[in-house]
């Protein structure tokens, strides 16, 4: 980094001595050619408009000319420069060596270009280092052979080159440790990366993948359509999600086929796009998806024949249980007045025992048939619905003296049957469990949200402790006993059965003592599921 005496430059140095050619490696003339006259005013213009830092120096290492990018570069005046030596801007521990290279320099002076060395340095004034780039060019000058040191500061490019190293140690680190399978490939679908998991799932070294196509990890018969696929993506690259189809396989090394689930994504690299393709194996999936189905249909099988079962048996069961009923009565009568009182009390038991046996008969044939009857669904005013259950339930209404309130009621599509019997149930519940202290108040309530039509049935009744919210819903499920309160316990699950059938769901809020709240969706339109069970 080196200049000769410039009166224009701030650097005033001059020299008895003035070769008129470039110096020999014994300081002879090598050169017959004009000198650079450095207080030429092209020459001064050229040198001063430089983008670089650029710093004229002689075999001495005396600096001779700066330009104004030096100043800035070092964080000297161009004063201060006048009679430093070059070794004033190297770093101190590599002074020594750099005397020995700038005496190697001038014995056979020849143009080096910049190169990016690590152990490039500049000193600034304020004594931190700055990575620098280094190109030499030897000129003749008035005062003999001198070399122009041109400088670029190359901070920002180190900081950039470290922070692309730490994202790629970042990128290598997430790729070796990634839970999938992810396997990098060219677009001829040559294997350039692979992780770990790629190793186990497919059971090769990774030596044995890189470098190969990615065929080898596709079935034979399957090759020709994936090269097709692959020249097809590879075309229009683009971000794929996981796809869950069925006829996606790979090949393990040992010549299983592996049922997969694979995203692809596009990746910008130096050597140009590349595919990044993720991959789950989702053999145990389908394994377990395929038992469930299966399972499910046995257990659909087994429900239907149970239900058929059911609906025989509580059909079979009822008149034998009518003739027993019925002959309690006549013995009763045949008997007269000589029946004694512990024999009418026998009578007796028998006859609430047929009449209750008779009663849960006929509810379990209602819940069959509530999951068996077929679906009509049509499009009704519910108030309809819901004065159909309240004319059943009149009696007990009177009696009890209970108030039934409503909200304006939608139209909706439902099956007529199954929901004013849901209603007629809710509802019975209701004016069952009153509490002691107060008349029966229930209100219905609806609104649309945007799973269904919400429909509500509130009570002021005695309520159900938190921890039998879903037990109630349970068939033959009794929270309180015969003598408390008569019914079976099927009443709730015909509902839910019936709420199910739409496609909707129903659940209870409620608290002991504060009465319920019993609440029902039903999805409607054109999407709105009818489940046959």
């Amino acid at each position: 980094m080196s200049v000769p005496p410039n009166a224009g430059s701030g650097v005033t140095q001059t020299s008895a001595r003035r070769p008129s050619a470039v110096g020999r490696a014994d300081g002879a003339p090598t050169g017959d050619g004009p000198a650079i006259q450095s207080d030429d005013p092209l020459f001064r213009k050229v040198f001063e408009a430089a983008p670089t830092a650029l710093i004229l120096s002689d075999a001495t290492g005396r600096i001779t000319q700066v330009n104004k990018r030096a100043e800035l570069l070092f964080g000297y005046a161009r004063a201060d420069f006048a009679g430093m030596q070059i070794e004033e801007l190297v770093p101190e521990a590599l002074r020594a060596a750099h005397v020995q290279h700038r005496t190697a320099f001038f014995k056979a002076p020849s143009e080096r270009m910049m190169s990016v060395r690590d152990d490039l340095q500049g000193r600034h004034k304020d004594g931190r280092l700055i990575p620098i780039e280094v190109g030499l060019s030897p000129v003749k000058t008035a005062d003999g052979v001198q070399v122009i040191s041109a400088i670029v500061d190359i901070s920002q490019w180190r900081e950039s080159e470290s922070a692309l190293r730490r994202s790629e140690a970042r990128f290598r680190q997430v790729f070796e440790t990634a839970p999938n399978a992810l396997i990098m490939s060219d677009p001829s679908g040559t294997i350039t990366m692979v992780n770990g998991t790629t190793e186990k799932l497919f059971g090769y070294a990774r030596e044995e993948l890189v470098g190969q196509s990615i065929d080898i990890l596709v079935p034979d018969s399957m090759r020709s359509a994936h090269a097709v696929q692959r020249s097809t993506y590879c075309s229009s690259p683009a971000v794929r999600r996981m796809s869950e189809r069925d006829d996606l396989v790979g090949r393990h090394k040992d010549g299983r086929q592996i049922q997969l689930s694979i995203g692809l994504s596009p990746v910008d690299t130096e050597d140009g796009v590349q595919i990044l393709s993720a991959v789950v194996d989702i053999s145990r999936r389908k394994a377990a998806e395929e038992a469930l189905k299966r399972e499910a249909a046995e257990l659909a099988q087994r429900n239907k024949e149970l239900d058929e079962f059911t609906y025989l048996a509580s059909h079979d069961l009822q008149e034998p249980l009518r003739k027993l009923i019925s002959f309690s009565d006549l013995l009763r009568q045949d008997i007269g007045g000589d029946l004694s009182e512990h024999a009418a009390t026998d009578i007796d038991v028998i006859s609430r025992s047929a009449q209750r046996m008779r009663t849960l008969v006929q509810d379990l044939l209602a819940l069959s048939r509530s999951g068996k009857s077929e679906m009509k669904r049509a499009r009704v005013p519910l108030d309809r619905l819901v004065d159909d259950a309240l004319d059943a339930l009149s009696v007990q209404i009177d009696s009890t003296g209970a108030v039934v309130t409503r909200d304006p009621l939608p139209e909706i599509e439902v099956d007529k049957t199954l929901i004013t019997q849901v209603y007629q149930n809710l509802i019975g519940n209701a004016l069952k469990f009153a509490a002691p202290d107060r008349n029966p108040a229930v209100h219905l309530a609806a609104e649309e949200t945007d799973e269904g039509v919400r429909l509500s049935v509130i009570d002021n009744g005695i309520g159900i402790a938190s921890e039998y919210s879903e037990k109630v819903f349970a068939p033959f499920k009794r929270l309180h006993s015969r003598s408390q309160k008569e019914g079976s316990g099927v009443g709730l699950s015909i509902c839910r059965r019936a709420v199910e059938r739409h496609g909707g769901r129903i659940w209870v809020e409620s608290k002991e003592g504060t009465g319920s709240r019993f609440i029902f969706v039903l999805p409607q339109g054109k999407d709105a599921l009818c489940k046959e069970t």
